[in-house]
């Protein structure tokens, strides 16, 4: 099943109010450059800083073929960069084992992919198959998906 893959550049275009300079300077926020080129689900992580005493933490995003950016971890999850981007790895890897295994209910999920909301170290993915919403979860530590 093909995926459509976006640059960075290109989901700014098409989410102009998410990046806007207005919105990065409110949020103190950073995008970083690398990620979102090294998979096909157009995941890519943002930085935000409350305050000049906070601490800088980081967040995985989810661009969704809707123009449409979802945060896909919690927000502000990781207190690392290096921390969030391995995180990112074992989300994009289970997502190609998915796509490798032609899990068909999976991949319809991920490709029509709604909303997504994390509890208990599980990722909870929710989108419509054949008009009847499906939910997919997600335990990357123990690198499984299940239903």
């Amino acid at each position: 099943m093909k995926k459509t893959k976006y640059t960075l550049s290109e989901i700014m275009r098409k989410n102009k109010n998410f990046f806007s300079r207005e919105s990065m300077n409110f949020f103190n926020s950073k995008v970083n450059m690398n990620q979102q080129t090294q998979n096909n689900f157009n995941m890519f992580i943002t930085s935000e800083k409350f305050d000049y005493n906070s601490p800088r933490l980081y967040t995985i995003r989810i661009f969704l073929k809707e123009n449409y950016i979802c945060t896909f971890s919690d927000f502000q999850q990781f207190e690392t960069l290096s921390q969030a981007k391995k995180e990112l790895k074992k989300i994009t890897n289970i997502f190609k084992d998915i796509e490798n295994n032609e899990c068909f209910l999976e991949n319809e999920i991920i490709n029509n992919l709604k909303y997504v909301d994390y509890k208990n170290d599980i990722y909870i993915l929710e989108g419509k198959v054949e008009n009847e919403t499906k939910i997919l979860k997600i335990d990357t530590d123990n690198k499984r998906w299940f239903y």
